[in-house]
């Protein structure tokens, strides 16, 4: 393994070992998170209505039975929404806002699972920044791949590579 790599796994595990062990980093921690998101993270769905045509009453409606739609299947109770099905989506965005607290990455992977006997064949399946390294290891000084992306001259991303997935 390269240095970069090495310095990177010491840091993920020192933040780790901070957040389960140190009562200021955990409480820290867990005030991000409800601040952030709260005890149910809802849908505000807010489209160009008027660029689409509608009426105002017609609008509403809509509105109101999207985020029911949405309510119903991310929250809930056989949590559909996570392809381990473990997690409503609320407890999937407070994982990613403790990776990002923890790493400074979210990952994630939209993944499509029929015959569930959801209204939805999409679910999430969060990923560990910790498990991804990319192909070779290569340094972030070797390439223009960052975290399996491949990025452009001025830093747009361009393409996935393929990621290697440490279990």
């Amino acid at each position: 393994m390269q240095p970069c790599c090495q310095a990177l796994d010491l840091s993920n595990a020192r933040s780790d070992d901070l957040v389960r062990n140190h009562g200021y980093a955990a409480g820290g921690m867990r005030l991000h998170l409800d601040n952030i998101v709260g005890h149910i993270f809802k849908l505000n769905w807010q489209p160009m209505w008027r660029r689409l045509g509608w009426t105002e009453d017609e609008f509403m409606d809509l509105k109101t039975d999207v985020e029911a739609a949405w309510l119903e299947y991310a929250e809930d109770d056989r949590c559909y929404i996570d392809a381990e099905r473990k997690r409503t989506f609320t407890m999937l965005v407070r994982a990613g806002i403790c990776q990002h607290f923890n790493y400074g990455d979210v990952m994630a992977a939209a993944e499509w699972i029929p015959d569930r006997h959801a209204g939805y064949s999409t679910s999430i399946k969060m990923i560990s920044p910790k498990r991804v390294r990319n192909p070779g290891n290569v340094t972030l000084m070797d390439s223009d791949i960052r975290g399996g992306i491949k990025h452009g001259r001025h830093g747009q991303a361009q393409g996935i590579t393929s990621l290697i997935l440490i279990r």
